[in-house]
């Protein structure tokens, strides 16, 4: 029987005590009633001894951790060599006990030099070889036990392990994986750090970039020897992303072929690149986009040499403001803003009788900028820019000039 609301089924309820079919068996509520009574209160024992249990085992735990820190700290203090039998005898040689207070107290001390070798001579005798155990486990929270732990005091003999987490399952293992890797890690683990990246999404991949920057020298000197050699799309813009937040001025002759590749979202990934130099060289092959094929690269170029003000890119600037594309005309409107009052006076050259859209875009740029709190955005001028056609610079003109910008950067 189907009931439109609960109120029906209340009403029905006394219909179905007085039926017939519990007319002739009287004790089938009552049983009923025992029955769903007797598992009410079964659950309720059984959540309250559940929370007696784990109150009673999170307070040995504490006291456990507790004389241990006691101990470790009067190794520390009194400057003895430790002694760690109290903690095997009593079998309390796991990571979910032991961990915790070594990362706590690695925090206080820092860099003491008792501390250190207390800690050191702990994750030889003790740690070590339970993480090397727990890195195997099927369960990802013992093998995150096993990275915390290995992580404190990277080995070279445990780069195995290493790359293991960073092919783990679980996200959290990966991303804690590649700091120690950037450490410990051989020219192999490098590439395989790549490889990897290579695979993942862009909102992870965020992550690993991020991480990347604790990687030194020798890491980025591994990445640029790689980008000269990578033929594949997806490896190079990889390489590119590292690179970008430790450029060099040679960095800019690494990343140039990647700027005319066939690859869509190599090119724009090293415009982005190109986007953070400052040379002059740089801010040329930038205007030179303002008139690509791809509206991606043409809206990126205006973006970038709004925010250097390249005064000499206004003329294109203008143009590309009445542009078919929404997100060139947006941007290069934007950069003009950027420029000051050049950019603002080549601006009233753009009329609703010129360019309807482009008109209409302006006066959406002024609107988003006043609500900004920029002030009133005036326009004024009647002066008439041009593109000359002398002096212009073109991407293939630019490409054979590379050795000798290449010599005075």
């Amino acid at each position: 029987m189907k009931f439109s609301s609960f109120q029906k089924f209340i009403q029905y309820v006394p219909e179905l005590l007085a039926s017939k079919k519990t007319q002739d068996n009287p004790d089938l509520l009552q049983n009923i009633l025992v029955v769903e009574a007797f598992f009410i209160l079964s659950a309720m024992a059984g959540l309250f001894l559940y929370h007696r249990l784990v109150k009673r085992k999170n307070r040995k735990t504490l006291e456990i951790r507790q004389t241990i820190r006691k101990r470790l700290v009067y190794y520390v203090k009194k400057k003895k060599r430790p002694d760690f039998k109290f903690i095997t005898d009593n079998g309390w040689n796991k990571l979910p006990l032991i961990l915790p207070v070594v990362e706590s107290l690695d925090t206080k001390f820092k860099m003491d030099v008792q501390w250190l070798f207390v800690m050191d001579e702990l994750l030889e005798q003790v740690l070590f070889p339970l993480a090397r155990e727990y890195a195997m486990s099927p369960w990802w929270n013992r093998r995150n036990w096993a990275l915390r732990c290995l992580t404190l005091s990277p080995r070279k003999k445990d780069e195995t392990y290493f790359l293991n987490f960073l092919c783990d399952p679980s996200t959290h293992n990966r991303f804690g994986a590649i700091r120690p890797l950037l450490k410990v890690g051989s020219a192999y683990s490098l590439n395989v750090i790549v490889e990897v990246m290579e695979d993942e999404n862009r909102h992870t991949q965020a992550v690993f970039l991020a991480m990347t920057k604790f990687g030194g020298d020798n890491f980025y000197e591994a990445i640029r020897e790689r980008l000269k050699r990578e033929l594949d799309p997806a490896a190079k813009r990889v390489c590119i992303d590292i690179l970008s937040d430790s450029l060099e001025h040679s960095d800019l002759f690494l990343i140039k072929k990647s700027l005319f590749d066939h690859d869509k979202s190599l090119r724009l990934t090293a415009l982005r690149c190109l986007g953070k130099f400052k040379l002059h060289h740089s801010t040329q092959l930038l205007i030179s986009f303002l008139s690509d094929d791809m509206w991606e690269v043409r809206s990126l170029a205006a973006k970038f040499l709004g925010s250097r003000k390249a005064y000499q890119a206004i003329p294109l600037l203008v143009t590309n403001a009445c542009d078919r594309n929404w997100w060139v005309r947006l941007n290069s409107i934007q950069a003009l803003f950027d420029m000051g009052d050049s950019g603002r006076l080549a601006l009233t050259t753009i009329t609703k009788e010129k360019d309807k859209y482009a008109y209409e875009m302006l006066q959406y740029v002024k609107a988003l900028r006043e609500d900004k709190g920029e002030g009133e955005l005036a326009i004024t001028g009647t002066e008439d820019f041009t593109l000359p056609e002398e002096g212009k610079s073109t991407q293939l003109e630019l490409l054979s000039n590379d050795s000798d910008e290449k010599k005075s950067a």
